[in-house]
């Protein structure tokens, strides 16, 4: 239900075939209007590496860039700077109208000359060459109409009798021809999923395609009843809130804005896949030792903190009791009241965990995605954290003690959460 404003965008597969998961609007905008609100990014400086080579991601783009995708017609939003106190950020706003459930795209032209999006996304010149092979379709393809049979008559033995004469010509007929358009695309799909994704399988769409352009036939419209069901809100601004976290100074957090009940969805995470074997400090990023495999958050759940396993020591409790470390006065909870799982509703997990890692660090995966969801019952104003294990609180202790006690430093310490093996597919696994 869009109608109380408090979902900015929708997380769900792409319209674009083949492409992924995507990016839509819950809201009418008009040109010029901020797409994702200020409140919900990350700093530039969070998102990218001192080493330009090995950019996180390009430093005028915001870090839901991914989730958008290129398309040569249908762009509608547009980057652009954003400065405050905070920092140096980029986000989206409308480059023309935007309806609701309109899918959010980029001009191609827009993105940098290397920019690594999702592989499964069609590119400028996946839509070029799809419609330079309808042109030559409907060339090949146009049904010939046969010409009218001529009907004699003539006698035979006293009685008149019909008969029918036509020349021999080849007639093309419309199933003959989705027959063909069927057998290009299955065919095609062997060597370029991309183009062949791009094609009709009728001749009504193959006219069509041929009139408007692949990028406009090819799209499977969403509906809002669609995006209803199928879609999860990435920034629920009546179910969380970021603020000033209450387990570390100088950050933010995220925290309940109403009563979440155990076992509920907070947020989906969509996740950027690249592969290194020792992965830089990016915020919230989760290293996978056993495939190489780094999955980088896309949106704003690396304010998500972190909290260890129950401690009920005293102390602890005292603490909880009269709020402090997140909890609320009077209704204290020790220990993660989250957990992060693979999403079982979008269907790009299933497809990308039966590919080996190194396919998915080629592809520039952004379409695999957890979902952050309640342990327990959260109550309104609690802050959202999670475990980030055992050996991310060592390297933690470890950076600590190399640090005095007034180093600025020691509240942006960085360190991937290794993902437990029972959760990462046998196929990404290094044999």
């Amino acid at each position: 239900n869009f109608a109380d404003g408090a979902c900015h965008a929708l997380y769900a597969e792409s319209s674009v075939p083949g492409g992924g998961m995507g990016l839509f609007s819950t809201k009418r905008l008009e040109q010029g209007d901020t797409v994702i609100p200020r409140s919900m990014l990350l700093p530039i400086s969070d998102l990218i590496e001192e080493d330009e080579s090995k950019l996180y991601l390009p430093n005028d783009l915001p870090q839901h860039a991914f989730l958008v995708k290129p398309h040569p017609t249908m762009a509608n939003v547009k980057s652009i700077p954003v400065q405050d106190d905070n920092g140096d950020f980029a986000t989206f706003i409308a480059s023309r109208s935007i309806e609701p459930g309109d899918e959010l795209f980029l001009d191609f032209k827009s993105l940098p000359k290397h920019f690594p999006f999702d592989a499964s996304t069609p590119t400028e010149e996946s839509y070029q060459t799809a419609d330079a092979i309808v042109a030559d379709m409907m060339e090949v393809s146009r049904p010939k109409v046969a010409p009218v049979a001529k009907t004699k008559k003539k006698k035979t033995k006293g009685k008149l009798a019909t008969y029918t004469k036509s020349k021999d010509v080849k007639k093309i007929t419309a199933e003959g021809i989705k027959d063909s358009l069927e057998l290009v695309k299955v065919a095609l799909s062997r060597v370029d999923p991309k183009i062949a994704s791009l094609l009709p399988t009728t001749y009504i769409q193959l006219n069509k395609t041929s009139t408007l352009g692949s990028s406009y036939i090819s799209l499977n419209n969403r509906s809002l009843a669609w995006l209803n069901k199928n879609g999860k809100c990435i920034n629920d601004e009546n179910l969380v809130q970021i603020r000033a976290s209450a387990t570390v100074s100088s950050e933010k957090g995220i925290f309940a804005a109403r009563f979440i009940s155990k076992g509920e969805l907070i947020m989906p995470i969509p996740l950027y896949a690249y592969g290194e074997k020792e992965p830089e400090n990016h915020p919230f990023c989760f290293h996978s030792p056993s495939s190489f495999l780094v999955l980088c958050s896309l949106t704003f759940q690396s304010f998500v903190s972190h909290r260890a396993a129950i401690d009920s020591s005293e102390s602890a409790t005292a603490k909880c009791n009269e709020g402090e470390e997140g909890g609320n006065a009077g209704n204290c909870q020790l220990g993660p009241n989250a957990v992060y799982q693979w999403s079982p509703w979008n269907p790009w997990n299933d497809v990308l965990m039966k590919k080996d890692s190194k396919e998915i660090i080629k592809m520039h995966a952004t379409s695999l995605s957890f979902d952050l969801v309640a342990m327990h019952d959260i109550q309104e104003g609690e802050e959202i954290s999670i475990n980030y294990g055992v050996e991310w609180e060592a390297a933690r202790k470890e950076y600590i003690s190399t640090k005095s006690i007034q180093d600025d430093t020691l509240d942006t310490f960085r360190q991937p959460i290794r993902l437990p093996d029972e959760i990462v597919p046998s196929a990404w696994r290094i044999r």
